[in-house]
């Protein structure tokens, strides 16, 4: 009884995984077409890419409500317990430094997307692991494998020829740019560094904890 619950459990969490992964993929897509068409658009032409990536940054603060009530509960509980304890106020602290990167990402990502097509802005960016395993060598110690160095040459052949295969002639009202493509790898090696100090830190406070 006890293998079928756990094997239920794990059916039950890679499917919830699942669908958060397609989720989130199909949630980057639309948001990317929405975007580049208004950007795109000759009666709209509102290219205001450092507003865009605020504006979109910002609705992420939507949690900070659920988190406060999930540890409001948890501290009633627990009354030992902190609502904003030392951990939370270093993670605050990381938090707010390395928003910069990530702003910095999001400006960018937005002005490539009226720059480049669709399929290639989200394949090229959704391709960070690449740069995130690289950094990660350096700063977080992961272990290098063959298996790991084959999926990157692979990844990085893709890479190449998603950008060249890339031209400068109109495609549904989106004129592709070299600039434009420079400009979302730009974006996404930016976003590596973000996630790499995250993890690097996350890591660290959960080690203390």
């Amino acid at each position: 009884m006890e293998s079928k619950s756990s094997s239920w459990s794990k059916l039950t969490a890679t499917l919830i995984g699942t669908i958060c992964v397609v989720g989130v993929v199909a949630a980057w897509v639309i948001e990317a077409e929405l975007l580049q068409s208004m950007q795109a658009s000759p009666n709209e032409n509102y290219n205001k890419p450092f507003f865009l990536a605020w504006i979109v940054n910002i609705g992420y603060f939507t949690f900070f409500p659920v988190w406060g009530l999930t540890r409001y509960l948890q501290c009633r509980k627990n009354p030992r317990k902190k609502f904003f304890g030392k951990t939370e106020k270093r993670l605050t602290i990381v938090a707010l430094v390395i928003s910069i990167p990530y702003i910095i990402c999001g400006w960018a990502w937005y002005y490539s997307l009226d720059r480049t097509s669709v399929s290639g802005n989200t394949i090229i960016f959704d391709s960070s692991f690449v740069w995130i395993f690289v950094l990660s060598i350096f700063v977080v110690n992961e272990k290098v494998s063959v298996v790991k160095v084959i999926s990157l040459l692979i990844s990085g052949g893709g890479l190449i020829i998603v950008t060249l295969s890339g031209d400068n002639d109109p495609e549904q009202g989106i004129d592709q740019t070299l600039g434009g493509y420079i400009s979302v790898i730009f974006s996404t090696m930016i976003y590596a560094v973000y996630t790499v100090i995250f993890m690097k830190y996350t890591a660290h406070e959960k080690d203390k904890d």
